[in-house]
C-alpha cells in the first residue's frame, strides 16, 4: 500500500514536470523588453537596436513592423533568419526583432518607436527607443536658411563641416532641386568647405531639403536647407494665414507680405470676407515694391473657431487692370479665452 502510494506521487510529479514544459509559461508573443535606452552616444552612424521574443501557446502573426521615424529600419528574424511580412509565429518560435537607428541628423535626447501590429496575445504593441546624441560632425550652420530670393538668380551658400579627426566626404543622397559643390573632397582633413546652389529657374515656393553626406569613416551627417525661390509677383504665405490659438484679449494679429522681385507694384487692394469686426493695416516695405498686410482681430471674439478670407487685388506695372490678379488668402486659427484664476 505504501508503495503504491509513493508510485502515484511519483507519476503525479512526472506529469506535473511534463505538463509544465511542454510549452511557454505565456502565450502569444512575449518581449524580453520593450524598452531599450541607449544613453549618450555619438551621431552620425547606425545604431543596431535588439529586442528578443519568445512565442508561447497560440502563436501569434506579424503583419507589419511600424517605425515610428525615417531613421528607423525594423527586421524580424526567427532563430536567426530573416522573415518577410506578413509572418505566422508557431508556439516554441524565438527570434528578434532587429532595429537599424541611423543616428545622423539628430542631436540631444531623442525618443522614437517601432510598432508591431499583428494577431494574437500581445499584439499589437510597441517598442521604445531613448538615445542621448552628440553629433560626431559639427556642421555649421546647423541648419541652412537660404531665405527668399528671385527664381530667376537662384542662390549660393557655404557650409563648413568639422571632424574630431581627418575624413573624407564621398557622396550625397536627397539631392532633388539643389545642387552640392566639393563632393568627393580630394584628400582627408578635419575641416571641409561645400558650397550648396540653388540653380536659377525653379517654381516658385518655399521648400526644405535634407542633404545626407556619406563619409569615409563610416559616418553620415545631414544637412537640411530650407529655401524660397520668388515669382515676378510672390505673395508669403501664399494660401494660408494661420492665427494658432490665441486670446482675442491680447489684440491678436497676424501678417502676410506681397511684393515684386521685377518693376513695380502700387499698393495692393485688400478686402476682408467673414471676419466681422476685423481690418487690415498696410505698411510700405520697399517703395512701389513690397508691402506688409497686418491683420488685426477684434478683442471680444467669441470663443471657438475663426475662419475667413483675405482678397486681394494686385496690378504690377506693366499689366493694365483686365490683366491684374487676385488672390485669396484662407484665415483660420481658435480664438480661447485666458480665464485668469483669483
Amino acid at each position: 500500500m505504501k508503495g503504491q502510494t509513493i508510485l502515484q506521487s511519483l507519476a503525479g510529479l512526472v506529469f506535473l514536470v511534463f505538463t509544465c514544459g511542454c510549452s511557454p509559461a505565456t502565450p502569444g508573443l512575449a518581449l524580453s523588453t520593450s524598452q531599450v535606452d541607449l544613453g549618450p552616444i555619438r551621431g552620425g552612424g547606425v545604431e543596431e537596436v535588439v529586442f528578443a521574443f519568445s512565442v508561447g501557446e497560440g502563436g501569434a502573426r506579424v503583419e507589419e513592423l511600424k517605425p515610428g521615424c525615417g531613421c528607423l529600419s525594423p527586421r524580424l528574424t526567427v532563430r536567426g533568419r530573416f522573415m518577410d511580412l506578413p509572418c505566422a509565429l508557431l508556439e516554441g518560435d524565438e527570434g528578434e526583432i532587429q532595429v537599424g537607428f541611423a543616428t545622423a541628423g539628430f542631436r540631444g535626447r531623442k525618443d522614437t518607436t517601432v510598432e508591431i501590429l499583428g494577431q494574437g496575445v500581445g499584439l499589437p504593441t510597441q517598442l521604445n527607443i531613448t538615445s542621448n546624441l552628440e553629433p560626431w560632425f559639427e556642421v555649421t550652420p546647423i541648419r541652412l536658411l537660404m531665405g527668399s530670393f528671385p527664381a530667376t538668380q537662384g542662390a549660393v551658400a557655404e557650409v563648413v563641416i568639422r571632424g574630431p579627426k581627418p575624413f573624407r566626404l564621398l557622396k550625397v543622397t536627397g539631392l532633388r532641386h539643389l545642387q552640392l559643390d566639393g563632393l568627393p573632397t580630394p584628400s582627408e582633413g578635419q575641416e571641409h568647405h561645400l558650397r550648396v546652389r540653388v540653380p536659377p529657374g525653379l517654381e516658385p515656393g518655399s521648400r526644405t531639403e535634407y542633404l545626407r553626406v556619406e563619409s569615409s569613416l563610416d559616418m553620415d551627417l545631414v544637412i537640411p536647407v530650407r529655401f524660397e525661390p520668388l515669382g515676378q509677383l510672390w505673395l508669403k504665405p501664399s494660401n494660408l494665414l494661420a492665427l494658432g490659438v490665441f486670446d482675442p484679449a491680447q489684440s491678436p494679429s497676424a501678417t502676410l507680405e506681397v511684393g515684386v522681385t521685377t518693376g513695380t507694384l502700387p499698393q495692393p487692394q485688400a478686402t476682408l470676407d467673414g471676419l466681422p469686426g476685423a481690418r487690415l493695416e498696410t505698411v510700405t516695405l520697399e517703395a512701389e515694391r513690397s508691402y506688409r498686410l497686418s491683420l488685426v482681430l477684434p478683442a471680444d471674439l467669441p470663443p471657438g473657431p475663426v475662419h475667413g478670407f483675405i482678397d486681394l487685388l494686385l496690378a504690377p506695372e506693366g499689366q493694365d487692370s483686365a490683366q491684374s490678379t487676385q488672390h485669396r488668402l484662407r484665415v483660420v486659427g481658435i480664438s480661447k479665452p485666458i480665464v485668469s484664476r483669483p
